[in-house]
């Protein structure tokens, strides 16, 4: 056990929110060398307390021997690498590194349209606010390629475009991984509904789903970051260039995607917590190695 504890690999992702790192969570944990969590880290009901609030802020100092204990009771000990995925530990990758042993990371960004949309229509906080937010990511992602000593980094573009590629750079980067499964479907949340779909790029619908006027004051913000828009290889948009539905149109799937998006997260928290407890009250052993494996 102790050689297995000395050469675990933590393998963290590195993706804004609304950015397609569920679908790179999933493919990665077609690996049966991988142990994932069952949520984002963020989001497991004991870590919770520790991680949230203020969750974006850099400087926010994460209690790390804390959480790493608690998602060690998630985690099948017996595998090489463990997985955990939280957007907000793209602002604190550096504190990661400095706790976790043997600590590798893959890094990856879309396009801010995308990721506007995705992040209005989920939140309801405005584009304005959403551009400022991909930019806040895309400037901590940029240091994160640039300082962290094990890091991969692809576009959410190459990862649906070129998935075969990518995958061969992801086994390139960790060959304990042996293999990914890119043929698999993954049921994602996205703007065409909550379904099991193979690998696709969604920017095209979701781009379009903006209003002219959103496009006008995305742009507007990332004119002012136009040299960090153009280091991960996007462009700032007209508004004129883009097709747009009916207003009413994009205010229904709006409202409907927030409704799903609030039942579904509810149904896996409520799942988490569950579980947990039963295994609490059966006084059942808290490390996943000690337990039955389904496999990934």
């Amino acid at each position: 056990m102790q050689a297995i504890e000395n050469t675990r690999i933590h393998l963290f992702i590195l993706c804004p929110p609304f950015c397609g790192s569920t679908l790179l969570w999933k493919l990665i944990s077609t690996s049966r060398n991988v142990s994932a969590l069952p949520d984002e880290g963020q989001f497991l009901p004991e870590a919770r307390p520790l991680m949230r609030g203020d969750s974006v802020n850099p400087d926010k100092r994460i209690p790390w021997s804390a959480v790493e204990i608690i998602w060690r009771r998630y985690w099948d000990l017996s595998k090489p690498i463990l997985l955990e995925k939280s957007p907000p530990n793209v602002m604190r990758a550096d504190q990661i590194e400095a706790h976790f042993e043997n600590a590798a990371f893959i890094a990856m960004m879309r396009d801010p349209y995308a990721f506007c949309e995705g992040h209005h229509r989920r939140l309801g906080k405005g584009v304005k606010f959403a551009a400022d937010r991909w930019c806040q990511f895309a400037q901590m992602q940029r240091r994160n390629i640039q300082e962290r000593a094990r890091i991969l980094y692809f576009t959410y573009e190459e990862l649906t475009e070129d998935t075969c590629g990518v995958a061969q750079q992801i086994t390139d980067f960790l060959p304990e991984l042996k293999s990914i499964d890119i043929d698999r479907t993954f049921k994602l949340k996205s703007i065409k509904g909550r379904r099991a779909r193979p690998i696709a790029n969604l920017n095209e619908s979701k781009i379009k789903h903006l209003s002219r006027r959103e496009i006008h004051t995305i742009s507007t913000i990332l004119d002012s970051h136009e040299e960090l828009v153009n280091s991960f290889g996007y462009e700032i948009l007209s508004a004129d260039a883009v097709q747009i539905p009916t207003t009413l149109h994009r205010r229904v799937t709006w409202a409907a995607s927030r409704s799903r998006r609030w039942v579904d997260r509810s149904l896996r928290r409520l799942a988490i917590a569950l579980g947990a407890k039963r295994r609490s009250v059966r006084g059942e052993p808290t490390d996943r190695s000690q337990r039955p494996h389904d496999g990934p």
